[in-house]
């Protein structure tokens, strides 16, 4: 008899499986999509507006577009005395580009009544951290009422003032955005009454195996898995049997993180674009290899997006082999519906240690976190790494004392927990 050697198939160039998110196309209430005729105006000292800017839009034939003056100026683009749809069960949608958001500081957003006397505020980019408008994109923003302030009395209904303010960094560099639309759409009730949350623990790490592991099991709560698959099985992280029995026997989600630990230091905007495909390629097919059976998510190594070291957009290269990728910007929390599935906003370092965010801004009642986005039915994406029993050491340790008050908390609320990926699954 001849035998004969078969070579087992070559895995390294592996896109992912059909598995794709359902289209979820979502009825609005559009306030404005700035076409003519749209009636905002403008102000701000030394800067430069074209309210019908015919040369970059990607809705109808123009957009509004803003030029702050470079000298840490407010400058604004509003309608007073208008109508705005009644916002009872809804969450704002926005489209936004920023040229260059290097030298951008914050963008701010207003809806109320009386020239702005009784409003809602919500302030959705703050300079620094992780970039979640990045340079030249349009980005969908949405903006919950769980994350706006508020001066004098607004109402969710009446509001007649909506106004968009940038500021810039005062370095003498302007800042130029524009503003397709604004409109309202469902908020998360119709699914997700009491909200839904999200339980993400990144790199691997093996002390939340040991000290956190349990307590999600002691509710039946699963969890999504960020792996970086060349620390499986090293010292303090967690074994590619540990990764398979979680998915296969209690349902939770593997994503991916990265393949090598060094590309995760590096991030996806320190990688060269045929470094970061070949990182990514080379992590689906080894967890695939290992019999893993794997999400069709990731998560930015150290929340990093935007553009590879040769310029090309890291965001785009993630479409190619995923359907959602998780970021660590937290300015404002996640909707159901998210505003971008490429740009899923989390909360991460939770800590006690300074710059940490402490987990009693999460579960404080009422003003804390997660009664805030219970009660907007929105969408709390937690993000932990190291899990310790005695003092914290940096953001990336999370006390178990703390770690159970949240979980418990969340149970309180009657808040349900699902995967990131089972979550985005509701659409269909």
């Amino acid at each position: 008899m001849t035998s004969r050697n078969f070579a087992p198939p070559d895995r390294s160039a592996l896109f992912p499986g059909t598995a794709r998110l359902p289209r979820f196309p979502q009825a609005s209430s559009v306030a404005t999509t700035m076409q003519s005729g749209h009636g905002w105006t403008s102000s701000g000292t030394g800067a430069t507006f074209n309210l019908n800017d015919t040369s970059d839009s990607i809705s109808g034939s123009q957009a509004a577009k803003l030029t702050t003056a470079g000298t840490a100026a407010q400058t604004n683009i509003r309608k007073f005395a208008g109508s705005v749809p009644d916002t009872t069960g809804k969450i704002f949608r926005l489209r936004i580009k920023v040229d260059d958001a290097t030298h951008l500081n914050e963008l701010d957003f207003y809806c109320g009544s009386s020239s702005l006397a009784n409003t809602y505020k919500w302030s959705f980019f703050i300079g620094g951290g992780s970039a979640w408008i990045t340079s030249g994109d349009w980005v969908t923003v949405t903006l919950n009422f769980a994350d706006a302030t508020t001066t004098g009395t607004p109402a969710r209904s009446g509001m007649t003032d909506l106004q968009l303010q940038a500021w810039d960094d005062g370095t003498g560099n302007p800042v130029t955005v524009h503003l397709q639309s604004v409109e309202l759409i469902s908020d998360g009730s119709a699914v997700f009454p009491s909200g839904v949350a999200s339980i993400c623990f990144d790199d691997s790490w093996s002390s939340p195996r040991d000290l956190a592991w349990s307590k999600l099991d002691s509710y039946g709560y699963p969890a999504s898995l960020f792996t970086i698959t060349d620390q499986l099985g090293s010292a303090n992280h967690i074994t590619l049997t540990d990764l398979k029995t979680r998915v296969d026997r209690f349902g939770w989600e593997s994503a991916a993180h990265a393949q090598l630990d060094a590309n995760h230091a590096a991030t996806y905007t320190g990688m060269t674009a045929a470094q970061l495909e070949g990182d990514i390629r080379a992590q689906r097919a080894w967890l695939i290899s290992n019999g893993v059976r794997i999400g069709d998510g990731t998560a930015y190594p150290l929340g990093q997006f935007g553009r590879t070291s040769d310029n090309v957009s890291t965001v785009d290269i993630t479409r190619r082999y995923f359907s959602w990728a998780r970021t660590t910007a937290r300015r404002t929390a996640e909707t159901f519906p998210p505003a971008d599935p490429f740009r899923l906003r989390a909360i991460s370092s939770i800590s006690t240690f300074a710059g940490g965010v402490t987990p009693s801004s999460l579960t404080t009642a009422s003003t804390g976190t997660i009664d805030k986005v219970k009660a907007s039915s929105g969408w709390l994406i937690l993000v932990f790494h190291k899990i310790v029993t005695g003092s914290v050491g940096s953001t990336l340790e999370c006390a178990q004392s703390d770690f159970n008050a949240i979980i418990d908390k969340i149970n309180t609320a009657g808040m349900p927990v699902a995967t990131i990926g089972d979550v985005l699954r509701y659409y269909g």
